[in-house]
């Protein structure tokens, strides 16, 4: 009955938009027309529902959540329902579009290429919640195929604005008064017409190009209604392929981005404090440095980069020198800080190996204070050695930029005590942040990299075009010495494992790697929610090579949660993993997989969950007692023995334990009853700023972690409100 009222209610406001649109209406006949089509629509949607009582999806209606119930954020670039159709007035004003009504979602993205083959008039309505064209009723905005690459992407089709004008456009609801990054794929229809401006809500992105297709981006406010008109500002027409818009107003100079894989939409998140939870539990966990809380300008020893930099500039704020000089320019002490905005790149920045600074003096790379930094090496070619950053140096610290679609990882680093922090990987052609030695020819371990810190950077989105089975979020694989740390991070929405620590026999055992106050989740599904069966998609994996390479690498106060295989596994490490506090749930094959750790191991305080979810494989610790040399050990922790029944067992004594063993008292679920459930974070661009704290730490608003009334509080991982321990610089200031 609710929701019959509620379409009873969108009629009359219907009602009332098309008796306007008929007294403003150039044309009487063809508004009435339109409203026709509209309360028909309608009309037939309320007797639908009152013959089947089925769920209603009304004409921009939502459902009582104030969500849509038919589309998520992440599947609006692959709906084919087509936009509506509005009306300009005589003026070319949008004023037919009616406001917003509660609950209407926000646009995200629209790529042409899905939309059907047609051409768009005025006389005609069709529904899609948030995306509207705008259409003359005496030349219609036609849809039609045409291909086009641009940073990689491949596009099929594209949007005719047949002129110059708002009464020809595409309009999207934002929200009233929201500002963000607007981001269109263009060219104009004229291939000798370079300077048609490309403009929304008054705001030129930028001119059009002439030829070759490209992406345009500018910060953009909806009007007090919601919604931001893109249309062509002079000239002629212009051809659009593809729509993206991030919320979160840009710093100064900054620029949105975008990298598809097979249709995937993927924009560089933008920080935005107001999506971080309010959750506080009282607890500190994880570290951070000092160093969010310089202000730039008092750097001692600086020089100064710039997007626009030249190789010839002297490293001032006024004249900044180009990102390769300035790596070669600075001091022990000092910094390279990053004006804001987005550095074109399309050859790896690289730090060589005898640029180093000194335990006492790092050498430093950030942003100026209050400004945004995106690396886009969207321009890179496609190869194994064109990776973002490669960091031969050693006592560096890098803090606050996004590596955006580099032709490899993001971000190798080779060198030793080095500090990453904030920053994000996002859409590599391999793994976003990769530590591993410099070239082949280092075959000593003592000069593999090493006791370098990772610490509160996000990574995502990254997929190998090649094979869709290498990009991992972070790993430390195949060759890396002891002492690596990542502390602090996520991972999520990668087309492999959200950490990779594979080792195999041709170049021996890795080091020990520590993780710890980390989140893997979603991985093998990227942010548009396209599957890539060549990936492993764990969240953890912790080794490699069925027992020829044995690591005891450290695992402690982690969580993941729904990736397409395992939630942690050894994979064959079969050294002794010690596991801790750790909280795993809903993982497609199974959530612990450590049947291959033959040499011992230590797991203790973990919660398994499923919840209503369907699991492949139960729970596995240690192997048989033939396999093994020493016998792995849990305590005080609860694990999955029958998936069928969804039984789990709860071990509270330390006890030896075998693959197939069930010991321990019966538990059920505490999914169900002990843990904060609620939902998962959406898989978005927005991960890294709705799920931390303001100091940069991990905050999952509580999300699977046991409640302090359970017997079983201290099991599984926890996160805070701030850092536990704040870190000294030795960076030197005025």
């Amino acid at each position: 009955m609710n929701i019959f009222l509620s379409l009873r209610d969108t009629l009359g406001e219907k009602m009332a938009w098309c008796q306007k649109i008929s007294k403003r209406g150039k044309d009487m006949k063809k508004s009435l027309k339109m409203c026709a089509g509209v309360l028909s629509a309608l009309f037939l949607v309320m007797v639908a529902f009152a013959g089947c009582s089925s769920s209603v999806d009304g004409l921009f209606a939502a459902d009582a959540t104030g969500e849509d119930p038919k589309n998520s954020e992440q599947t609006v670039t692959t709906d084919p329902t087509q936009p509506t159709v509005v009306n300009p007035n005589e003026d070319g004003e949008l004023e037919d579009i009616p406001d917003s009504v509660d609950g209407l979602k926000p646009f995200t993205a629209l790529n042409i290429s899905d939309m059907s083959n047609k051409t768009y008039t005025a006389d005609e309505v069709e529904a899609k919640d948030n995306v509207k064209i705008v259409s003359p009723s005496e030349k219609g905005v036609a849809v039609e195929k045409k291909s086009a690459t641009v940073d990689k992407t491949k596009y099929t089709k594209r949007l005719k604005l047949g002129g110059a004008g708002k009464e020809r456009s595409v309009v999207i609801y934002v929200g009233a008064n929201v500002e963000g990054v607007l981001r269109v794929v263009c060219v104009s229809s004229n291939s000798s017409a370079s300077d048609r401006a490309l403009m929304a809500n008054d705001v030129k992105l930028g001119n059009a190009p002439a030829k070759n297709p490209a992406a345009l981006s500018a910060s953009v406010k909806g009007d007090e209604n919601g919604y931001i008109a893109i249309y062509s500002g002079n000239g002629g027409g212009i051809n659009l392929y593809y729509i993206a818009f991030t919320s979160g107003a840009a710093s100064s100079g900054s620029e949105g981005v975008e990298k598809q894989c097979s249709s995937e939409a993927s924009t560089p998140a933008l920080d935005n404090s107001t999506l971080r939870p309010s959750y506080d539990n009282g607890l500190k966990v994880g570290s951070r440095t000092k160093i969010n809380e310089i202000d730039t300008s008092k750097i001692a020893k600086v020089v100064y980069a710039a997007p626009d930099g030249k190789t010839t500039g002297d490293g001032s704020r006024e004249n900044p020198l180009d990102l390769a000089g300035a790596v070669l320019q600075v001091e022990q002490g000092g910094a390279v800080v990053l004006l804001g905005g987005k550095y074109s790149l399309s050859s790896t920045v690289k730090i060589a190996v005898d640029n180093n600074g000194s335990p006492s003096a790092y050498k430093y790379m950030l942003p100026e204070s209050g400004a945004a930094v995106v690396l886009d090496f969207s321009t890179q070619e496609i190869g194994d050695s064109n990776r973002g950053i490669q960091m031969d140096g050693s006592y560096w610290h890098i803090y606050g930029i996004t590596v955006y679609n580099a032709g490899d990882n993001g971000m190798i680093v080779t060198g030793k005590h080095n500090i990453i922090e904030r920053c994000l990987f996002q859409a590599n052609q391999d793994t976003g942040l990769q530590i591993a030695r410099r070239a082949s020819s280092v075959s000593n371990f003592d000069e593999w990299p090493s006791d370098n810190l990772i610490l509160n950077c996000t990574s995502f989105d990254n997929k190998d075009d090649k094979t869709g089975e290498n990009a991992d979020g972070f790993a430390s694989k195949l060759t890396c010495g002891n002492g690596n740390v990542f502390d602090g991070c996520i991972s999520y929405a990668n087309c492999d494992d959200g950490w990779d620590m594979y080792a195999k026999p041709a170049t021996g055992s890795i080091g020990i790697v520590t993780l710890k106050n980390c989140v893997a989740f979603s991985n093998g599904k990227t942010t548009s929610g396209a599957n890539y069966a060549n990936g492993d998609m764990n969240g953890f994996k912790l080794g490699g090579s069925n027992n020829a390479c044995p690591t005891p690498h450290v695992v402690t106060n982690c969580m993941a949660f729904l990736n397409g295989k395992d939630g942690f596994t050894d994979n064959g490490n079969g050294g002794a993993l010690d596991v801790l506090n750790c909280t795993s749930y809903a993982n497609v094959n199974s959530n612990f997989n450590f049947y291959r750790t033959l040499a011992g191991g230590v797991f203790k305080k973990l919660v398994s969950m499923i919840g209503s979810a369907s699991i492949t494989q139960i729970d596995k610790f240690g192997g048989k007692a033939s396999e093994v040399t020493v016998a792995a050990k849990i305590s005080d922790s609860i694990y999955l023995t029958d998936k069928k029944k969804g039984t789990f067992n709860y071990v509270f004594a330390e006890s030896e334990i075998h693959n197939g063993d069930k010991i321990g008292e019966t538990v059920s679920d505490l999914y169900k009853t002990d843990v904060n459930a609620g939902n998962p974070p959406a898989i978005d661009l927005l991960v890294d700023a709705k799920c931390r704290n303001a100091d940069g730490t991990v905050n999952m608003g509580g999300y699977l972690e046991t409640k302090d009334s359970s017997k079983y509080a201290s099991l599984g991982a926890h996160f805070g409100s701030e850092a536990y321990e704040v870190l000294d610089l030795t960076l030197q200031m005025n």
